[in-house]
């Protein structure tokens, strides 16, 4: 009697705990279902950058700042499903006092992308967005009066970049994520200069795969995503 007792319990207990269970994945589904991003929502966004770094060491001294911005827009084609683009600036500076070394260089850019967000919990996203990035870039860097050169740099590629979306309103959501996870680039360089009386005119052309997170700090950005809904007044 008393061993049927506890075989009753046990069943009752598990039954108890299948209904919960189903109760919650029920309720998840519901909240994934109304924190879907509906086909026809326009997203804007944009993402800023800004840096600076100084070091000195006796007499020398390093600095380097850097700033950038990248408006994004993109329309859902199909539920939680975006396709859009970008454009992108960035502008860095870098010199070593009191030596001649300085560099500094402004970088253009534009993307075309495909975004999926999955709804994990209510008002937030996991995301995975696969581009087709170029980028043009104009860096001159000066060794001393007698030797300075200026790199053109043109290249196009394929990359991969997860993240998290955090809804902090119906319309604004915050996010992050890891840049170029995973990327696949054709690069075309072209150097044209002076060093000690020779003239230098020089290019170059390659291929390039990288995968992994690299330097962390590097790679992570956060940026901001505003959602207007179709038909929204």
């Amino acid at each position: 009697m008393h061993l049927f007792f506890l075989f009753h319990f046990s069943k009752t207990k598990l039954l108890l705990m299948k209904k919960t269970l189903t109760l919650f994945f029920g309720i998840a589904s519901v909240v994934a279902i109304n924190a879907q991003l509906n086909k026809g929502t326009i997203l804007l966004g944009g993402d800023l950058f800004a840096s600076t770094y100084k070091l000195k060491d006796g007499a020398s001294e390093y600095n380097t700042s850097g700033f950038g911005l990248s408006p994004v827009f993109a329309v859902a084609v199909k539920n939680n499903k975006f396709f859009g683009g970008s454009l992108s600036y960035a502008h860095y500076e870098n010199n070593q006092p009191p030596s001649y070394i300085t560099s500094k260089g402004d970088s253009y850019g534009a993307s075309i992308f495909y975004r999926y967000y999955k709804p994990v919990l209510n008002k937030i996203y996991a995301f995975v967005q696969a581009g087709i990035p170029a980028h043009y870039s104009k860096n001159k860097i000066t060794q001393s009066q007698n030797y300075y050169f200026t790199e053109n740099n043109f290249s196009v590629g394929l990359n991969v970049t997860p993240g998290i979306s955090v809804a902090v309103s119906k319309k604004i959501f915050l996010e992050t994520g890891l840049n170029n996870v995973a990327s696949l680039n054709y690069q075309h360089t072209k150097t044209t200069g002076y060093n000690s009386g020779n003239n230098i005119d020089k290019s170059s052309n390659g291929f390039s795969f990288s995968s992994g997170i690299g330097t962390f700090s590097y790679n992570l950005y956060f940026g901001f995503r505003f959602f207007i809904p179709r038909n929204s007044g």
